[in-house]
């Protein structure tokens, strides 16, 4: 009988443990899945063309990742509803409105 009550704590903790692991799978963000923002690169003022990225503190870094006429000095923009103006980022994570 004992065994009986170890087996049936064993099986429903294994069904737990699938629940719980299939709740975070799902809960996950998988990349490409997420919303994804349209980033304008510019460098020295002049646009250059326009990326997706998914961590808008990386703007500048994902222009200078793509286009290497950059050198380093491109700034991502992007349209922020809150401002109503453009919001830019630098190679540097900083912010500022254009």
């Amino acid at each position: 009988m004992r065994k009986d009550k170890k087996r049936r704590f064993t099986l429903s903790g294994l069904m737990g443990m699938a629940a719980l692991s299939f709740v975070i799978l799902i809960s996950w963000p998988v990349p490409g899945l997420a919303d994804d923002v349209d980033v304008s690169c510019y460098v020295n003022g002049n646009y250059i063309d326009d990326v997706d990225v998914f961590d808008l503190s990386r703007a500048a870094q994902a222009c200078n990742n793509m286009f290497s006429g950059c050198n380093v000095q491109c700034i991502g923009c992007y349209q922020d509803f809150d401002y109503d103006e453009n919001v830019c980022v630098d190679e540097n994570g900083r912010t500022f409105v254009q």
